[in-house]
């Protein structure tokens, strides 16, 4: 395509005081277009139960504006937490993304959602920009700094992953 413009310019040139130029907006190793893996660190405590539910909206309606933002290549993770933390699943497509999560109560510690995090990005081998959305009530029991986890998390894979928080 570039070409037949090229050629089309070079013939019409003396025409027009236009001038053609090509360029190119990614370096030959870089991507057009971005993978995006969102990794949910969701808090399922007991002091969620009376928000359970507008967080699960919150998921679901990020998944739906995805979906409307073409999105579709994107992967998704959701790590749910409380005094104890699970991989819900790991690097879904959206189209195989769960749009139900089971709350799993108990108390609040960001440390271990965070560790397990860790693992997702982690076992994460792509390109991808990866972006954590971390939802919870704020009412953490673990005695540890999560901005400084963060932080650390950033050093250690920033290099392989555009990381985001």
């Amino acid at each position: 395509m570039q070409r037949a413009f090229a050629d089309y310019y070079h013939k019409k040139k003396n025409e027009t005081d236009k001038k053609f130029s090509v360029f190119y907006p990614f370096e030959d190793n870089e991507q057009g277009t971005q993978l995006s893996h969102f990794v949910f660190v969701l808090d399922g405590s007991s002091s969620m139960n009376n928000h359970w539910n507008a967080l699960e909206q919150a998921y679901v309606g990020f998944l739906q504006r995805r979906k409307k933002d073409q999105g579709d290549e994107d992967l998704f993770s959701v790590v749910q937490f409380s005094d104890r933390a699970e991989i819900v699943y790991e690097r879904k497509y959206l189209r195989d993304t769960p749009l139900t999560i089971e709350q799993l109560r108990g108390g609040t510690n960001y440390y271990i959602a965070l560790e397990e995090a860790k693992k997702v990005i982690e076992a994460d081998s792509t390109k991808s920009s990866v972006v954590m959305i971390f939802m919870s009530d704020g009412q953490d029991l673990s005695r540890t700094d999560p901005k400084a986890f963060v932080g650390q998390l950033r050093m250690t894979y920033g290099s392989r992953h555009n990381l985001y928080d």
